[in-house]
């Protein structure tokens, strides 16, 4: 599924393949010596999603937007790429999301970068800063989605981009932005490309 402007397109599923490598020892091991043909065992992958499950997704459930136009480059740089990671986001009925497990390391070496962050209620620089934007954004959204929320909290101080409370605060192993999907149909997640999101 690809939301662009509003505009869906979807790209229809295909079978995939597997190849039995463990057959495929066990057969090479009897025609080695002799040099014999072998037929590859090949098992076939149904797609996970199909196109026809893309038809129950509605219009916009819920949206929100905040502006980070004036951040330093290194937060702007994080929170451009956590979006991108959650962007496209597929969600099944009854599923649950995990904004930690989505965006998983938060690490130089995943390409964070260092900016403020907030600890124990200080401001102060670490690897990440601008991350909590991304997941405030999307909890105010599904706030308006009326989702199951089934774990967020809030900053040890208050943040400049959201009313007080309406905050959701992030650190892996720490604290988590976690939803159930409480939908009949799937739901996904899409973002803008500017200074908000």
């Amino acid at each position: 599924l690809n939301v662009d402007h509003g505009n869906r397109t979807i790209t229809p599923e295909e079978t995939g393949y597997s190849v039995d490598n463990e057959a495929i020892k066990s057969k090479l091991m009897h025609v080695l010596p002799n040099s014999s043909p072998i037929t590859i065992p090949v098992h076939e992958i149904q797609a996970n999603l199909v196109a026809s499950q893309y038809d129950t997704i509605e219009d916009n459930v819920g949206t929100y937007s905040t502006n980070y136009s004036t951040s330093i480059p290194g937060r702007k740089h994080n929170i451009k790429l956590s979006s991108e990671i959650i962007n496209d986001t597929v969600v099944m009925p009854g599923e649950e999301f995990s904004f930690n497990k989505t965006i998983g390391e938060i690490s130089i070496k995943s390409g964070f970068k260092e900016a403020t962050i907030i600890i124990n209620g200080e401001f102060d620089q670490g690897v990440g800063g601008g991350v909590c934007q991304v997941s405030t954004t999307l909890y105010n959204a599904l706030l308006q989605a009326g989702v199951q929320i089934v774990e967020r909290h809030p900053h040890s101080k208050p943040v400049h981009y959201v009313p007080e409370g309406k905050d959701a605060a992030v650190a892996i192993g720490v604290k988590d932005l976690r939803f159930k999907n409480n939908y009949s149909c799937l739901l996904y997640t899409s973002d803008a490309a500017d200074d908000s999101l």
